[in-house]
């Protein structure tokens, strides 16, 4: 439950982490945790989501040996064929194994970016959240891989975006590490919010960078001239606009972009005009024209990026664009291409093998939305000020007690990674996996809900059951029956 005093707290014999599990979270938070102490470290993630499971566990046994762990290699390679002899070598004898340091040298090296350095994030909603657009993400990666690289410039290859987002109202707090390692590992970017030592960590995107070879540019004024050729419907910009905002999404105040759109199902081009518009939500707003290539009733429904096969961005961007979109849908999924060009033909972006998942139909947000932002589900109303007296007009912008206990529950459900129907009420919510990052972020989540009551960290991790928990939350004086232990 103490993840940060018992890091810090083991001796400097104890410096190799390994850490079991899906997905790695809790790697970067060892390191951290250790460097804050001044302590050596390293951490190995065993396994990584959506990648070959027998390549990672290979790849950690490696880095694992690699930094003097100690490694049973004939429980690996037991049974086979024969072995044939062969003449001798100096490494029979001489011993070339690294000796571990503790610490993981130059070969991995971390890159934080604060807050003010993330520039404007915000703008555009989706389903009223305001997520921050995943080119702030992409930018970050590939600045550290050009600060830190070899090579003049970088592509990302099999770029997986973070399971929840993270809102732009929460920038003032948040900020960016981004971790690189040797030319065959990942870079990944976590987001951090919150002070001091109270802060969580989010991860927001894994890929691998690849140096892209020097060279002229490639003209592709031919492929543009062929893709206008093709589209032949003319969409004008306030039609554009209106696809846009049937998909759930509303760019508010951000300055409107302009321009002209061409398209057929499956395919559109647009010149755009980004001046005004912040670097991050110039490059969303060209990624919006994914939506004009989708038939109609496609082109309605809600989507948000996951993975791209291959990312190229350029450091700057013009003023005006030639933007470029293929789309095909599989089920729940679209499969995009985009490429933005110059006015010379030149690509400034490229945005390969994007996929999308289209979420759930309907005027609620998803369960991602909910977990960004719980304190934007909307507040009953208060009671007319003639006669409500001072404690009740407080109350005023809080959530009622029966739905404050549905936030609880599925706040709880979202940290806990858990559909909400698997929060047992009966049983504490340490007992479901909760640890104390974890409650130091779920209590935030409930503060920023408005329940009747908050709950701190300490409280979340006590014996008491989810039930009892949830009633706390509502303000209510006792336990329904059958509601809790």
């Amino acid at each position: 439950m103490l993840f940060a005093d018992a890091v810090a707290g083991l001796d400097a014999d104890h410096s190799l982490f390994v850490e079991i599990g899906p997905h790695p979270v809790l790697t970067g938070a060892v390191e951290q945790t250790r460097a804050a102490a001044g302590l050596p470290g390293t951490a190995v993630a065993s396994l990584v989501r959506r990648q070959d499971e027998r390549r990672s566990l290979l790849r950690a046994l490696g880095r694992i040996f690699g930094r003097g762990g100690t490694v049973r290699w004939d429980r690996l390679f037991q049974g086979g064929g024969g072995y044939a002899p062969l003449p001798p070598y100096t490494w029979d004898e001489q011993r070339f194994q690294r000796d571990f340091t503790g610490t993981a040298g130059p070969s991995r090296r971390s890159r934080e970016i604060g807050p003010d350095e993330c520039g404007a994030v915000g703008g555009i909603a989706v389903r009223g959240v305001t997520p921050v657009p995943p080119v702030v993400y992409l930018d970050a990666a590939l600045d550290t891989a050009r600060r830190f690289g070899d090579a003049p410039d970088f592509a990302l290859e099999d770029v997986r975006l973070g399971d929840e987002p993270v809102d732009a109202a929460d920038a003032p707090s948040t900020g960016l590490r981004v971790t690189v390692g040797a030319p065959d590992e990942d870079v990944e970017v976590t987001a951090w919010r919150g002070t001091g030592g109270h802060r969580t960590a989010v991860p927001c995107l894994t890929g691998r960078p690849r140096a892209v070879p020097a060279g002229p540019a490639r003209d592709h004024r031919a492929l543009l001239d062929a893709a206008l050729a093709r589209c032949r419907e003319y969409l004008p910009m306030d039609g554009f606009r209106a696809v846009v905002a049937a998909s759930g999404t509303d760019y508010g105040a951000t300055p409107a972009v302009d321009g002209r759109v061409w398209r057929r199902n499956g395919e559109a081009v647009v010149r755009l005009d980004l001046t005004g518009l912040p670097r991050p939500l110039a490059v969303e707003s060209a990624l919006h024209l994914v939506l004009a290539a989708l038939p109609g009733r496609a082109a309605r429904a809600t989507h948000v990026p996951v993975s791209f096969a291959r990312v190229r961005l350029a450091a700057a961007l013009d003023t005006e664009v030639w933007a470029v979109a293929r789309a095909t849908r599989a089920r729940d999924r679209v499969h995009a291409d985009v490429l933005l060009l110059d006015r010379d033909g030149r690509a400034v972006a490229e945005f390969v093998g994007m996929t999308l998942r289209r979420l759930p139909p309907g005027g609620r947000r998803s369960p991602a939305a909910d977990a960004c932002v719980p304190s934007r589900r909307p507040s009953p109303p208060g009671p007319r000020a003639v006669t409500a007296p001072p404690k009740a007009a407080e109350r005023a912008g809080r959530t009622r007690p029966d739905d404050a206990r549905e936030v609880f529950l599925k706040q709880a459900a979202a940290v806990l990674g858990l559909p909400v129907e698997r929060v047992d009420e009966q049983r504490p919510l340490r007992a479901l996996g909760l640890d104390s990052l974890m409650a130091v972020d779920l209590s935030r989540r409930l503060e920023r809900a408005r329940g009747p009551h908050s709950l701190g960290a300490a409280r979340l991790l006590s014996a008491e059951s989810a039930g009892r928990l949830a009633t706390a939350f509502t303000g209510e004086p006792r336990v329904p029956a059958g509601r809790g232990a």
